[in-house]
């Protein structure tokens, strides 16, 4: 029976000098965890971090809409407003017009420059853009975009997948207006 415990303390001997040289030392554990803790910590501000970012950017982005959210929120469209507005424009609060089912416009002034603005649903019949006269496309975030002058006025066209955008202005009003307003429309949030 003696030679039996002794095998048995030699084995558990043996056992225990495998797991001292498997695992590491203590001292090396709590270092090991202290790391552990500061990767969790470190990774949990940079997740934080990142939510943060997104937030301030998007609400950065979004934009203050001079469109009351009662009419956005009708519309079974979606509607757009440039943000910014062309250079010395602004919007004309008393030109803001809705006629209770299909249709919102309102016009950007300055001085006797005017450029009219006016938002639909995209009719369900094909429209062929790309063949009118005097309109040529540009490149626009919102969809396919038209400019160039209707009759000598300067004219822009934006279709989304649900709206039709007209851009009109004065005669006195330039291309590169016309085409700031195009490129600058953002979706008024509902």
């Amino acid at each position: 029976m003696a030679t039996e415990l002794e095998e048995r303390l030699s084995a558990l001997e043996k056992e225990l000098t495998e797991a001292k040289k498997t695992s590491a030392p203590h001292g090396k554990s709590l270092r090991t965890r202290k790391s552990k803790w500061i990767i969790g910590t470190l990774a949990t501000l940079l997740i934080a971090g990142g939510v943060a970012g997104f937030l301030i950017y998007r609400h950065k982005t979004a934009i203050t809409s001079p469109i009351p959210a009662a009419i956005s929120k009708q519309v079974s469209f979606d509607l757009f407003c440039p943000n910014p507005l062309p250079n010395g424009f602004t919007f004309d609060p008393n030109s803001l017009k809705y006629d209770g089912s299909a249709m919102v416009s309102f016009i950007l002034q300055s001085g006797d420059k005017r450029i009219s603005v006016i938002e639909q649903p995209l009719p369900n019949n094909n429209l062929h853009l790309d063949s009118a006269v005097g309109l040529n496309a540009i490149d626009s975030p919102n969809g396919k975009a038209y400019v160039g002058k209707d009759k000598a006025i300067p004219a822009g066209i934006v279709t989304t997948s649900k709206t039709l955008v007209n851009i009109s202005g004065t005669s006195n009003v330039s291309d590169d207006a016309i085409s700031s307003t195009v490129q600058n429309l953002k979706l008024v949030h509902k």
